[in-house]
Order: structure tokens, then sequence, then C-alpha cells
């Protein structure tokens, strides 16, 4: 289970009593020189907190990276990877990484890879300055976030007789031609399988589900790419982090073979 610690950093060179072993950039804590390693501050946010005298006070975190030296940015994506599993050796991770190429392999929408792969992104792109600054940062996060979500269950899946289901856009089309042809050959159903089960649907039924599932998806496609052009123009971390990404689908879609 991936899980980004955060630790307290200075969120001021004044308060960073390190200051002869770290570097600061954009007015942000970016590394220490541990020696023999360095460790990287990505992710940096403010967090508000309350001391025991009931006043309010920001402090800053940040997902530390520890790095043997020398350092690259693929070593530094590794620990961060490492750390965000819980991983405690090279084996470890090799396993972790053996696994997702395999789920990848079967269902490169399978929501554990896709986890991964943003997880790989938001670190390599705080790395290397993809991401000017802690807008861009969630941005590229929340837009992720929508990419998966669109290709999840949530939205593509359907229910035939009780039964969650999908189908692609390439068979959608097939089907549809090869109903039509069934039909005008004076076939009065057609047989379809999914998941390895057959049903035999009616042509004119199965053109009128076919039809209802094509206009869904367009539905569906419209909404994420206004999610996305509204995220693209936001300006603030604070309305980024409140979008629900998850409004406006339409309903599932529901079909019956029986009457």
């Amino acid at each position: 289970m991936k899980s980004i610690n955060y630790q307290v950093v200075p969120s001021t060179i004044e308060e960073d009593y390190n200051s002869s072993r770290t570097v600061w950039n954009g007015g942000k804590i970016q590394s220490m020189d541990e020696g023999s390693y360095v460790t990287m501050f990505i992710g940096h946010k403010t967090v508000k907190t309350i001391d025991e005298e009931g006043v309010e006070q920001n402090t800053t975190e940040a997902f530390p990276v520890r790095v043997q030296k020398p350092y690259s940015i693929d070593k530094a994506v590794m620990a961060g990877v490492m750390s965000a599993y819980g991983l405690t050796t090279s084996q470890d991770y090799a396993a972790l990484s053996e696994e997702i190429e395999r789920k990848r392999r079967i269902n490169s929408e399978d929501a554990s890879v896709k986890d991964y792969d943003i997880l790989v992104d938001w670190i390599r792109g705080c790395l290397d300055g993809t991401y000017k600054n802690r807008v861009d940062e969630v941005k590229a996060k929340v837009l992720a976030k929508i990419d998966v979500y669109d290709k999840s269950e949530n939205v593509n899946s359907f229910i035939l007789d009780g039964q969650n289901m999908w189908l692609d856009k390439s068979t959608r089309v097939g089907l549809m031609n090869s109903t039509n042809i069934e039909k005008e050959a004076r076939h009065e159903n057609t047989t379809l399988w999914f998941g390895g089960q057959s049903y035999t649907i009616p042509c004119e039924t199965a053109i009128q589900m076919l039809s209802s599932l094509e206009l869904y998806a367009l539905n569906c496609y419209n909404v994420t790419a206004q999610h996305k052009s509204s995220v693209e123009a936001m300006e603030t971390v604070e309305e980024l982090e409140s979008y629900d990404y998850t409004e406006g689908y339409p309903e599932k879609l529901v079909f019956s073979t029986t009457a």
C-alpha cells in the first residue's frame, strides 16, 4: 500500500539549523547533504497547526527522498518509490516493478498500475524542475487522477442482466456494424459475448443498446474534457485540492435481455 510520509521542514532559512549542509531554492529547502547520502525535499505544502496555547500557526511539510551518492534523478525516483511503498531493499523494488509490469501487460488501466505511474511521474516532475511551483505540481496530480477516474469502472461500465461490464470504442463500432448486417439479412436475433458469456438479443434491441452506450460514452468524454479544462484554468492550490472531478458524469446504463 502506497503511503507518502511527509515530515516537517524549516519554513525559512532563518529556521534552518543545518544551513551549512542544506540548499534552498525559491524560498524552499531543496536538499540536505548527509555525507554519503543526500536528502531531496519535494512536494512542499503549508499545513495549519495549533500549538499548546491554542495559537494557530503555519508549518511547512515535504516528502524526503534520501539518495545514496552519487546522486541521479533515476536513483532518487527509485528511492522515493521505495519510501512510499515501504520497501527496504533493491530486491523489494525489483519485485514491485515486475509486479506492476505484469499487471500492465494484463490490463494497462489497472488501478494499482495507474497509482504507481502517478507517483513516479510526480516524484520525477518535482525533482527535474517540471513543476515550477506548487500549483503546477498539484494541477498535474489532479489531471492524472481525472484520467484514472475516466478509465475506471466508475465511468467505463454498464449493467446487463445484473452484470457489470464494458465495451471499448472499437468493440462498440464492430458490434454495431455486425448487428446491422444481421438485421439487413433478416436475422431476428444476434448473439453478443461478454466475459465468456453469451447473450441472445433481438437485433433491434442490440442496436438500441449499442446506440445508447455510444451516447453515454460521448457524454462521459465531454464531462472529462470539461473537468480537465476547469482544472487547467485554476490558479490556486486550494481550489485544485477541493475540486470534485467525479461530478457531472451520467448515470450508468442498465440493460436487460428480458422484457
